[in-house]
């Protein structure tokens, strides 16, 4: 990645996550349709989590704040896990987050679903290339792993468990399966989709890392 090209990543890195942030604060107040808290109120399944637990998105963002500032240190300039493993997926991401905020206030709950999706597939590929076996034989310091391995553990983690809940809520919401068993049925066949989907990527994206 060259200078300008360097320098690009980190701008569009820095904008993505602000507009995330940006509508994850809007999606809140009077500026869209439906409040992003108040959305849910609307589909409670068994899996729909207590309100003010969204607030772990605000955890979320403040670690990969402190990725961001972490990687435009000089010392991370050719910083392997920043310039190969992250790179663009976590602009991707952000952008698929973006949308997924916007849909979900306006209750397109398919757009809503597939968004998040997307920004989990796209976290996935960095997940898969932090992990891969020559990214784990590279030096890998304290901050390493504190600012960019464990921000990047947190948002996969807490993105999964979205996607599940979205789906589900697409389909409650279009398909009126309201029963307690089709509610579990679902939510089960959806985590047995992810974890094969997982394997397909991680197959298809698990390339070494240049040494």
């Amino acid at each position: 990645m060259g200078l300008l090209g360097e320098w690009a990543f980190h701008a569009s890195s820095f904008i993505s996550l602000a507009a995330v942030i940006t509508l994850a604060v809007l999606t809140n107040t009077d500026f869209f349709p439906k409040a992003f808290i108040k959305a849910h109120d609307e589909y409670q399944l068994l899996i729909t989590p207590w309100g003010p637990t969204f607030l772990a998105w605000g955890l979320v963002y403040a670690l990969e704040l402190t990725y961001l500032i972490n990687a435009l240190l000089p010392s991370n300039k050719k910083n392997v896990f920043v310039q190969e493993a992250v790179s663009w997926s976590f602009v991707v991401a952000n952008l698929f987050q973006c949308a997924f905020y916007v849909s979900w206030s306006y209750e397109y709950l398919w757009a809503a679903a597939a968004s998040i999706l997307l920004a989990w597939t796209a976290v996935l590929v960095i997940i898969v290339r932090l992990y891969s076996p020559s990214a784990l034989k590279l030096p890998r310091s304290a901050s390493d792993y504190w600012l960019i391995y464990v921000p990047f553990q947190m948002y996969f983690s807490w993105l999964s468990f979205s996607v599940v809940l979205y789906v589900c809520i697409s389909l409650y919401g279009n398909f009126d399966v309201r029963g307690l068993d089709n509610s579990v049925l679902i939510c089960g066949l959806i985590e047995i989709g992810l974890a094969a989907f997982f394997v397909v990527v991680v197959s298809l994206t698990g390339e070494p890392l240049p040494g």
